[in-house]
């Protein structure tokens, strides 16, 4: 795990805010489509934990079977 200094000094690194920025100060995105496209990306996350999350175990039978391909 790292500590709340590290997760800091790599968030102040993180180059996404500063393109949004750029993108909005040249007039391609708006804060509006950034929230936008978060939003729908946050949905597909989420669809797809309630997807993995209400799937069904495997077999037992599968446990033992081949890890590595031959």
């Amino acid at each position: 795990y790292r500590s709340p200094e590290e997760k800091a000094r790599v968030r102040a690194q993180d180059p996404l805010p500063r393109f949004q920025k750029q993108l909005v100060e040249m007039g391609l995105l708006t804060p509006a489509m950034i929230a936008e496209i978060e939003r729908r990306a946050q949905a597909e996350v989420d669809d797809a934990l309630r997807y993995a999350e209400n799937a069904p175990y495997p077999p037992v039978e599968w446990a033992m079977g081949p890890v590595f391909a031959d």
